[in-house]
């Protein structure tokens, strides 16, 4: 089941005098793949049954509309029609919303702020983003260019002051960042919480056939996501057994006091309320909702129940690669089950356990990506943080890079 993908039209043009219209087309869409990404801009490409082009021909799509899904905002860059088993069908590829906005924000400018990290500072909060960067040195003047051959772009100058400063610059879950990737290492991970005080990171664990029989007794998935609140189950209708599987995860993979009856009740809604609460997700009320069911089948996944110690399981052996190239660099690529790899954003912290000790270190996420909608497996990419090349860069990150800073308190414009 694909959660709601709402197609806003005619916010792009602030001079429109037609009135904004919202439409949900989960129900139409037929494929959805998602690219997270560290090193470009985050993209998702929607393919949509169309019988007969109504939404074409109505402009629910349109180039530059906005698609708004599990709290992330894109804009349709490109839109395709093709056939399929004998219908008309609509392929879209959305691109990170506030990203395109910046690469279209041209024209001659000058900024005389401060430095690098205010001016990326102040452009992300015009975007209405949130912000994580690291400071860098006081520059007098950055200056947006504009000639009778091109225009520079925000984007393009972020890009340019990012590569100056051997930065990365990105943007996930409606917040840029502008920073190294050293200093980033322990800021971000699933949980917000951390086996180290304040150094945030999420453990991936690999257990062979035999260690797996031995060590892990997953919680059964039932089939279906439907929403959940206070009374249901009460009838002793199918919806009980929902209950039950929720009930049971809370109980014993998140330590509530709840029992496991099947009838949702005060001590059930309280224990959804903690969870939400726990891990970062608004607190409905005690609703199950589509984003409180991610979290429960990720920790009926787990192998223990140790409040900030949750880990994942990859599917199979990670691909995990050093080289004496770059002696100290290392990456890896993994799957990982759909309801717990959805989870991971790119530039949060991971760590490999149960591999060769080589390996056993902490590493950003470079992507994620998977097919929305389906129980494939994620593909996860990262590597450890590339250090700056030069020596004297170098020893002032070290000497800065707090290991019990984590979290985005650390944020430095």
């Amino acid at each position: 089941m694909i959660s709601p993908v709402v197609v806003l039209n005619n916010v792009s043009d602030p001079n429109s005098t037609f009135p904004v219209v919202f439409t949900d087309i989960a129900p139409q869409i037929t494929s959805m793949s998602v690219s997270l990404t560290m090193d470009s801009v985050s993209q998702i490409s929607i393919t949509v049954s169309d019988p007969d082009l109504y939404y074409l021909k109505s402009n629910v799509f349109q180039i530059r509309g906005w698609i708004v899904w599990e709290n992330m905002r894109f804009e349709i860059a490109v839109i395709e029609t093709s056939q399929a088993s004998g219908k008309e069908q609509v392929k879209l590829d959305c691109r990170s919303g506030p990203c395109q906005e910046l690469k279209r924000d041209k024209g001659k400018n000058l900024f005389t702020g401060g430095n690098a990290t205010t001016y990326a500072a102040t452009k992300a909060r015009e975007k209405e983003l949130k912000f994580f960067g690291e400071n860098t040195p006081p520059k007098e003047n950055i200056a947006q260019s504009s000639s009778s051959e091109s225009d520079e772009s925000v984007w393009q100058v972020l890009t340019n002051l990012a590569s100056a400063n051997q930065y990365v610059l990105f943007e996930t879950d409606g917040r840029l960042f502008f920073t190294s990737q050293q200093f980033l290492l322990g800021k971000f991970a699933v949980t917000g919480r951390g086996a180290n005080p304040g150094f945030l990171y999420t453990p991936i664990r690999y257990f062979t056939e035999q260690e797996n029989a031995v060590k892990f007794n997953p919680i059964p998935l039932p089939l279906g996501r439907p929403t959940l609140q206070f009374g249901d189950g009460a009838d002793g209708a199918g919806i009980k057994w929902y209950v039950m599987y929720a009930q049971r995860v809370l109980r014993e993979r998140a330590g509530q006091d709840v029992a496991v009856d099947g009838v949702f009740g005060f001590s059930t809604a309280i224990a959804v309320g903690n969870l939400q609460a726990f891990v970062g997700l608004p607190v409905n009320g005690g609703y199950i909702d589509f984003a409180t069911w991610a979290w429960i089948d990720f920790l009926a996944n787990q192998e223990f129940a140790n409040a900030g110690a949750y880990s994942m399981r990859a599917l199979q052996c990670p691909t995990a690669r050093k080289s004496d190239d770059d002696y100290n660099a290392a990456e890896v690529n993994f799957q990982l089950p759909w309801d717990e790899g959805r989870l991971l954003r790119p530039g949060m912290t991971i760590r490999l356990e149960d591999m060769p000790t080589m390996f056993q270190v902490n590493y950003l996420v470079s992507e994620v990506s998977w097919e929305e909608g389906t129980f494939e497996s994620v593909s996860v990419s990262a590597r450890t943080p590339q250090e700056p090349s030069d020596e004297a860069k170098k020893q002032d990150l070290n000497s800065r890079v707090s290991f019990t800073g984590g979290g985005f308190t650390n944020v430095a414009a």
